[in-house]
């Protein structure tokens, strides 16, 4: 469409060029017929055909094609009428020749054959009417043969540089449909891709899911995090690639909904504990508590990028830490959301920073193949922060670490902010105990100190770091403390003593997840590193210990609605029980429809509140469905909510989806604060439950 509309705005500057020329010659020639003192018709004649093309011209009359033949005769008319009034058939080749290289401008090479034309009728007409002309020595033949042969060669020149630019245009544009059916074969290509490869990776990350919401064994709930981890590091190859092919096609677009910042950190959270595996390495978090709750912003580009920063850290990094720093600063639009992802890891020089943000290029390339990746990383997070306004920055040094920086612009739809501990601050007093000591590396402390420091002066709560035991026992004798956090390391130092006193005040061991079987006695509660604000909070708020919380976890929903009937429509069986897993937590009532034809069956004999539909099915497919629904009688079938639901997540296809009439897109495989939010959004009101025990310290509304 954009290629149609430059080509006719191309056309169009052309032949206002052309006619404005064409129009100084015409005046040129009406000036010349005026002082022969003809006919006095014949000036007006040629102002009538000066006026006719632009009159012509302005009201676009025909084709362009059409209008440029009109103007060329218009022209060659009036060049005839000036040849019939001169008596030197010499004086009449400079005029046409001008005019001749003008069509020659157009491209048109049927235009050079009326060139042909008219100067023949020319030579004739002064030949054998006017006898203007005759050659009788070898001076009439340099007077007068050799200036008409030059203008016929002029012509003939004209016209072969023509006919060869028309050849020369025409395997262009062959070149260029070849092209365009190469990206639209490519685009088909990388959305096939896309099917068949999420469709497994769904089966992977939701059967996943669904096992860890049962009861298991410890060591089996291991296992399947790591099968759902390696899924999900899949799945990150797999939109690597299509990101990649949707930043350089241009399709790349932003989705702005409502979210909240909370919900991002913990998937971030639960994605960096997995890729730190058994590294030692320190996770730190440190989040300003007073960025605003409910968002509006692309959520899921953001949160791609920040796990993308992180995931370089990681891979990058075998000792120390890696610090995520999520901050705020108020504008007149919203606020500027600052992010910034640290690591003690192997660095860069400068000299190969630049290389950084270029796609397919590592700056350790033997590194970088030890560890995957397809370098695109980098190159795709900066693309999408400037997609979203912001920008993105890099320090760095050799064997010292990177930092990794950006900033977004973001609209706020509610100003209160995530950390929400009611009018109980004064009932604290608290107690920490992390032995510096133990980190052999300075980094850590320094990170862990400005982080510990920067959380008790945002809660404004009495916080009272220790820096070893007899510290500590010292001031639980002198003062009485609700709660008291403390690290493995310091737990072991003396089990007896922090199990005796946790039947007085609060112990909070932070612990890794393989450290919790280490800690017999109940009373001690668990949080699971990262030790950050939104855990304590959590804890301070009385909503229970990481050792039940790891079991748990995964059976929790924000809401439920028991009165609800979906309808999941997949031609894929194990697809059909994947969602049917994610929605049991919802106590929705669901139904399933292995294809198009058994989804309108089965809406045809009960009322659903929802359908998920599928888009790839044989024989049927989901828009065809989706269609055939919206065509019967009745306004159930013109208004009950369809959201598609499908592995195509190439660009656009969204925006295909809920151009056809669709209410919503969820993309496979299903991310649960979409799905949610996708629930809580068509759902009726009425038929949505609030379950209080959210695992974000907001409990936000909009949970992104």
């Amino acid at each position: 469409m954009n290629g149609k509309m430059e080509q006719s705005f191309n056309e169009r500057k052309a032949e206002r060029s052309f006619l404005t020329t064409y129009t100084i010659h015409l005046f040129c020639i009406f000036a010349g017929i005026v002082m022969m003192d003809t006919n006095r018709f014949v000036p007006f004649l040629v102002l009538f055909l000066i006026v006719a093309c632009w009159v012509v011209y302005l009201r676009q009359k025909g084709s362009y094609r059409d209008r440029v033949f009109f103007t060329v005769v218009a022209v060659q008319a009036s060049l005839i009428l000036y040849v019939m009034n001169t008596q030197e058939i010499l004086s009449v080749i400079p005029p046409f020749l001008a005019i001749a290289v003008l069509m020659g401008l157009y491209g048109i090479p049927e235009l050079l054959i009326t060139g042909y034309i008219t100067f023949t009728l020319i030579i004739i007409y002064h030949l054998c009417i006017e006898h203007t002309f005759c050659i009788r020595t070898i001076d009439d033949i340099y007077r007068y043969l050799f200036p008409i042969l030059s203008a016929y060669s002029v012509i003939w020149v004209t016209h072969f540089w023509v006919i060869q630019r028309e050849k020369s245009r025409k395997r262009m544009m062959g070149i260029i449909q070849n092209l365009k059916s190469a990206e639209l074969s490519k685009d088909d290509f990388m959305a096939n891709v896309s099917h068949e490869i999420r469709t497994p990776i769904n089966t992977i990350s939701g059967m996943s899911e669904v096992i860890l919401r049962e009861e298991l064994p410890e060591h089996i709930r291991e296992k399947v995090q790591d099968i759902q981890s390696s899924g999900r590091n899949l799945l990150s190859v797999v939109n690597d690639m299509l990101d990649f092919s949707e930043l350089q096609s241009g399709k790349q677009t932003l989705v702005e909904v409502s979210y909240n910042i909370t919900s991002t950190i913990n998937d971030v959270i639960n994605m960096a504990n997995a890729w730190k595996g058994d590294k030692n390495i320190e996770l730190i978090v440190d989040c300003d508590t007073d960025i605003p709750r409910s968002l509006i912003g692309d959520e899921q580009k953001i949160r791609r990028v920040i796990l993308g920063l992180v995931n370089n850290a990681f891979k990058f990094t075998n000792d120390g830490c890696v610090t995520i720093e999520i901050g705020f600063r108020k504008e007149k639009y919203g606020i500027n959301l600052f992010v910034s992802v640290r690591d003690t890891g192997i660095g860069i020089d400068e000299a190969h920073q630049e290389k950084l943000f270029t796609t397919f290029s590592q700056v350790d390339t033997k590194r970088n193949r030890q560890e995957g990746g397809v370098g695109l990383g980098l190159a795709i997070a900066q693309a999408l922060i400037e997609q979203m306004g912001g920008y993105l920055s890099v320090k760095s040094h050799l064997g010292k670490g990177s930092e990794f920086q950006f900033v977004i612009p973001q609209k706020v739809e509610e100003m209160e902010p995530i950390i929400s501990i009611g009018n109980i601050i004064n009932k604290f007093n608290i107690l920490i105990y992390v032995d510096m000591e133990q980190f052999d590396m300075m980094a850590i402390r320094d990170e862990y100190t400005n982080m510990i420091i920067h959380m008790t002066s945002q809660l404004n709560v009495r916080f009272h770091l220790c820096r070893n035991l007899a510290e500590f026992k010292r001031r639980v004798e002198r003062e009485v403390y609700t709660h008291a956090f403390i690290s493995f390391k310091e737990y072991k130092e003396d089990e007896n003593y922090f199990e005796d006193l946790s039947q007085k005040i609060k112990i909070v061991a932070i612990v890794e997840p393989f450290q919790n079987k280490e800690i017999q006695s109940l009373a001690i509660m668990r949080m699971f590193k990262p030790f950050y604000v939104l855990s304590v909070v959590r804890i301070l708020r009385g909503e229970g210990s990481d050792s039940t919380r790891s079991q748990n976890y995964y059976k929790r929903s924000h809401f439920v609605a028991p009165e609800a009937k979906v309808l999941v429509v997949d031609d894929n069986l194990i697809n059909l029980k994947v969602v049917s897993g994610l929605l049991k937590p919802y106590q929705i009532k669901v139904e399933t429809a292995l294809s198009g034809a058994e989804a309108l069956e089965k809406i045809e004999r009960r009322d659903f509140d929802l359908v998920f539909m599928d888009h790839m099915m044989p024989e049927m497919d989901g828009i065809e469905a989706f269609h055939r629904i919206r065509k019967k009688k009745g306004m159930y079938f013109k208004e009950v909510p369809i959201i598609a639901l499908t592995a195509n997540a190439v660009a656009g296809a969204r925006e295909m989806f809920l151009a056809e009439g669709f209410q919503d897109f969820v993309a496979k495989p299903i991310e649960l604060s979409v799905l949610e939010r996708s629930l809580k959004s068509i759902l009726p009101e009425e038929m949505i439950s609030l379950v209080d025990h959210n695992i974000s310290v907001a409990n936000p509304q909009n949970d992104g």
